[in-house]
């Protein structure tokens, strides 16, 4: 039983860590990394976890234009996580202190102190 094999990603030879058969036979690569590196840019398989229709962009990296539309294409009543009238108050006060700052900032409206 040969105990060595070469990675078909990076080129670099490896061995077989358990000394075992199972998964053996089937090992292409070094390493998760390698393996994800081959993958770069491939559609999915079928049976995938990634579902139909996704690309597989690893590495590659959004503009700072695209990244900014997406971000302002997912604020408010847009966003999935969205709960409108039935957020908790707690929710709606740190809305509040967000948007308008923290209340010690202003005066009083009735003694103006």
């Amino acid at each position: 039983m040969c105990n060595s094999k070469k990675c078909i990603q990076c080129k670099q030879i490896f061995y077989n860590p358990k000394n075992g058969k199972k998964k053996w036979d089937e090992t292409k690569f070094c390493s998760r990394d390698c393996y994800w590196k081959s993958l770069k840019g491939k559609l999915p398989i079928s049976g995938c976890s990634f579902g139909n229709g996704h690309k597989r962009n690893l590495g590659i990296k959004q503009s700072t234009k695209h990244r900014l539309k997406n971000s302002i294409n997912r604020r408010g009543s847009k966003n999935w996580n969205w709960k409108g009238d039935k957020s908790l108050p707690c929710a709606t006060h740190i809305w509040v202190r967000n948007k308008k700052g923290k209340a010690s900032e202003y005066k009083c409206i009735d003694c103006g102190g």
